[in-house]
């Protein structure tokens, strides 16, 4: 059915986060999901590549997730996936749009995502925070809802922050890039969040999590059929 396909593009990629991490999909005050056993809290978020705005990271909810993963968590996550989605520019009538854009039910956005799909990105919560803290705030970025602050990181600053710029990013973030570890390697999940559409990904996938925590996590994941790479930074 026609509705709000940014609700779409987050369903879909929290149905492929609660594959890849497991856990229990809440959708609530408590995070996208939970991971019970870890204390850990999650929140999901898809943008296409090509975005201006990248990933609009709302204030009010980075400041939640801060008190949350002090108590009942102990521990936050940000995932962030990427797609493909260029624009191009109508002659006639001079306006933009998507490729996503063709797409309205969410049947027909979910199989532009599994065709789509680019990356998948985790990163700890004090690396968001830090974003939160030094970069320049926004009010203008979430549609319907002028004034809302939010920080807006575009998708090349999550690939690099998770792949081979990690260390100065880090550093520029005023992290020390001893403290954390990196998980990478390639991953394919199949799920069905209805009972009539079933969906395949295959992209490769990165963690940037603290030290301590990097090594459990690892074997989480590899209990769960995804066996990564781990790296100290």
């Amino acid at each position: 059915m026609p509705g709000d396909k940014n609700t779409f593009v987050g369903q879909f990629y929290e149905h492929a986060t609660h594959e890849i991490l497991g856990g229990e999909l809440t959708r609530n005050e408590n995070g996208d999901i939970c991971l019970w056993e870890m204390d850990t809290t999650v929140e999901v978020k898809g943008s296409g590549y090509q975005s201006s705005y990248g990933f609009r990271l709302s204030h009010d909810q980075i400041e939640h997730y801060e008190r949350i993963s002090v108590f009942p968590f102990d521990c936050g996550l940000y995932t962030f996936f990427s797609y493909h989605n260029s624009s191009k520019r109508n002659r006639k009538t001079g306006r933009s749009s998507s490729e996503l854009s063709k797409h309205i039910e969410a049947p027909d956005v979910h199989r532009y995502l599994e065709a789509s799909t680019l990356w998948c990105a985790v990163l700890d919560l004090s690396i968001v925070s830090r974003w939160k803290a030094i970069k320049t705030r926004s009010t203008m970025s979430v549609l319907g809802h002028p004034g809302e602050p939010t920080v807006d990181i575009k998708c090349r600053e999550v690939h690099e922050i998770s792949n081979n710029w990690v260390v100065p990013k880090l550093r520029a973030l005023e992290l020390d890039p001893a403290d954390f570890s990196v998980l990478s390697g390639g991953v394919r999940v199949s799920f069905s969040p209805d009972l009539f559409n079933h969906y395949t990904l295959e992209f490769p996938f990165s963690a940037v999590i603290l030290k301590s925590r990097s090594r459990r996590v690892q074997r989480e994941l590899k209990k769960r059929g995804f066996d990564l790479r781990r790296k100290d930074i």
